[in-house]
């Protein structure tokens, strides 16, 4: 361990320089406050997901070998649904615990492809739509609530989630498209969520004042 002179803090790994103010560090004192070794951290998931990896192709495969013989049974490609579900944990150990991203692409990765993969086993089922229904609206006001929450909770940032917003309109209003070429069969629930969804970017546009219109003009390019 290591001690940053300037701010204080104990660095756990072998760096020579402090990794918040670039300090060059000298020998440990007496502290409470630690940084924590991020590089072994890192390294630990990297490991554990090389052996999700190792461990889900072997699954993946035995799963095909079995539909393969019982497909005159069942009639069902069930595999499917189960090296789905693989890939979809491992984009959440890829994308939500490793520590890149941000919690808006988390959130968004986690929704969008759950949805994926509810579709997929809507497909192998004989395609009854209940993903397009009902879980496509559902995952758009999901992420509307985890965007309205997150407004509060970094709220001097706030307008930074309008474009969120926009873009959660715009596949609310995909989803009443759909409706009208009879691809989603009952319409209702698309019809909520539009409404939702406008109403959620209008209000914040509206008591967001100046500062909405000033960051709608920013990332439209408007002058």
């Amino acid at each position: 361990m290591s001690l940053c002179k300037h701010c204080g803090i104990e660095i756990k790994d072998d760096a020579e320089v402090c990794p918040l103010c670039g300090v060059a560090l000298e020998h440990p004192h007496d502290g409470t406050d630690m940084y924590p070794d991020v590089v072994k951290i890192t390294k630990k998931i990297s490991v554990a997901v090389r052996i999700y990896v190792t461990a889900a192709i072997m699954a993946g495969l035995l799963c095909i070998a079995a539909n393969y013989y019982d497909y005159e049974t069942t009639g069902r490609l069930w595999c499917l649904i189960v090296v789905g579900g693989l890939v979809w944990v491992y984009l959440l150990l890829k994308v939500v615990v490793e520590f890149e991203y941000g919690y808006n692409v988390k959130t968004f990765t986690m929704v969008f492809t759950g949805f994926l993969y509810l579709l997929l086993v809507d497909a192998v089922f004989g395609f009854p739509r209940w993903s397009l229904n009902y879980v496509y609206p559902a995952m758009i006001l999901v992420i509307d609530g985890v965007a309205l929450v997150l407004m509060f909770v970094n709220f001097r940032n706030w307008q930074s989630y309008i474009p969120w917003q926009i873009f959660m309109f715009t596949l609310a209003l995909v989803g009443v498209i759909l409706s009208r070429f009879h691809v989603i069969t009952r319409p209702r629930m698309s019809w909520i969520t539009l409404g939702i969804t406008g109403f959620f970017f209008v209000a914040t546009v509206i008591i967001g004042g100046g500062r909405a219109i000033t960051e709608l003009k920013r990332r439209f390019h408007l002058t």
